[in-house]
């Protein structure tokens, strides 16, 4: 990649100021202008107009001066504020896949070129020559596309791929080459892009934004779902390839990051921190989902996690991983060898009540225990939502920052169980979120076979029935 021109930055400047100063922006603008002020700006010559990069213990803004000018001002700032969502949401911790499935994180990608003088030194060069990611690919052909005049045709493949026309190699290549992209990371890549961007609001969107209006899958397309839900419709309708869409967003920047995943995490929470602390400090406002976000991870855990997982499902085997955050207990005086955690999984579901009754610090304060539960244990769990029926079925992680209530109705929590039934859904235990005022449960007209614990946020309200049900526990919470 080559540095462009630092001096010709008008157009980021301009952006920057009216996301810290204009009145007309700044309530929607302001928290992620300080955390663009806490990242390092490279103008560069990458292949979108804008991207987001990790290193070793700060994020890194790439702008391509030439293709960001060319958008107007707003489209400047929902360019800029995208970003800081990729960070926000943890994308680019990619080694997490937003499938339960094996990725192809294992196919390797391969480049075949026409050479003017086959006695090239790239010959030799590009006789075994393998990369590990399409940014490793990207970058090999950007330099000796530069370097050489010798290089007539360059095309990429790799076995078990699909085969997708992709534009983001069109700055580097003179032919339109035919490449073979990893579909699940292209399908990762639309899926991420149309969540955050429904995040962004009074902005104008960028014509070539992944929004629902044009999101490549076939059906319905759900307004303002996370990038689980949006995965998961390009997958059963395997029609990512078939996109005619060109999004601003090429994701090229991302790296792998399996070496400094829990400082990235630590870096990520302190640049909220200090964005939330140095906005409210301005008296600014801070959009509604960094509120939420708050909102539903401020909370302390309430509840002994470890010893009721321990009651509820009895000793689970143990996973274990190297991680920085510990030190070797062979090598403790060493601080470049890597410490031992260990966790245990648990195979639970969580149902929520989002009836009407249910307050939204109600749902929180339940989803902030779920929260520690992901956290302790480095695990994930089916969520669902219900009122009288299911609303929503997704997956809650200790990644998970937003929790987007879809009911309001009456209350049957009947119906979770009887999905789970129905779908032959495997569990080791099941926990609700629930106010308490819901049907006697002891009337249910099938029980789980597993242990139930029911989460309260009324306390000194009994769930009506559970004293005749052996395997049912109830534990109060003071919502906060």
């Amino acid at each position: 990649m080559k540095n462009q021109d630092t001096k010709n930055r008008d157009s980021l400047d301009e952006a920057l100021s009216n996301m810290f100063l204009s009145e007309k922006y700044k309530d929607s603008t302001l928290f992620y202008a300080h955390m663009l002020s806490q990242v390092n700006i490279i103008i560069e010559d990458i292949p979108a107009p804008a991207g987001v990069s990790f290193e070793i213990d700060h994020y890194i803004l790439y702008i391509n001066n030439e293709k960001f000018s060319k958008y107007s001002l707003d489209e400047r700032m929902f360019i800029l504020i995208h970003e800081m969502l990729h960070i926000l949401m943890g994308h680019l911790d990619i080694r997490k896949s937003l499938s339960t499935e094996p990725d192809n994180s294992s196919l390797k990608y391969k480049i075949k070129m026409v050479l003017q003088d086959k006695s090239s030194k790239f010959i030799q060069d590009l006789k075994n020559k393998v990369f590990k990611d399409l940014n490793e690919m990207y970058n090999y052909i950007l330099e000796i596309s530069s370097n050489s005049e010798d290089v007539l045709d360059i095309s990429c493949e790799s076995e078990g791929l699909e085969e997708l026309d992709c534009s983001l190699f069109d700055n580097v290549l003179d032919s339109s080459d035919i490449l073979y992209i990893n579909t699940d990371q292209l399908m990762k890549n639309y899926a991420t892009d149309c969540a955050i961007n429904q995040l962004i609001p009074k902005i104008k969107i960028p014509d070539d934004a992944i929004v629902p209006d044009n999101f490549p899958a076939e059906g319905k397309i759900p307004v303002k779902a996370n990038a689980e839900v949006y995965y998961d419709l390009l997958k059963k309708s395997n029609n990512a390839n078939n996109s005619s869409i060109e999004s601003y967003d090429t994701h090229v920047t991302w790296k792998p990051s399996s070496d400094v995943s829990e400082i990235m995490k630590d870096v990520t929470k302190k640049m909220i921190d200090q964005s939330i602390q140095e906005t409210q400090e301005q008296r600014g406002s801070l959009p509604e989902n960094i509120q939420d976000m708050i909102n539903l991870f401020s909370r302390k855990s309430q509840v002994n996690w470890k010893k009721v997982l321990k009651n509820m499902v009895g000793k689970k085997k143990i996973g274990k991983r190297l991680t920085i955050m510990r030190k070797s207990r062979r090598f403790p005086k060493r601080e470049d060898v890597k410490g031992v955690a260990k966790d245990r999984k648990f195979n639970l579901i969580v149902l929520v009540d989002v009836s009407g009754s249910m307050s939204t610090a109600e749902i929180n304060q339940g989803l902030s225990e779920i929260h520690t539960i992901c956290k302790q244990n480095n695990t994930s769990m089916k969520l669902i939502q219900i009122d009288t029926e299911v609303k929503a079925v997704e997956e809650f992680t200790a990644k998970t920052k937003i929790f987007k209530r879809l009911g309001r109705g009456g209350t049957i929590m009947e119906a979770g169980i009887t999905y789970i039934l129905e779908n032959n859904i495997q569990c080791d235990g099941i926990v609700f979120i629930t106010d308490g005022y819901i049907e006697n449960v002891s009337e249910w007209k099938k029980q789980p076979k597993c242990r139930v614990m029911w989460l309260c946020t009324t306390p000194g309200v009994e769930i009506s029935g559970i004293k005749n049900l052996q395997k049912h526990s109830q534990f109060d919470l003071k919502v906060n």
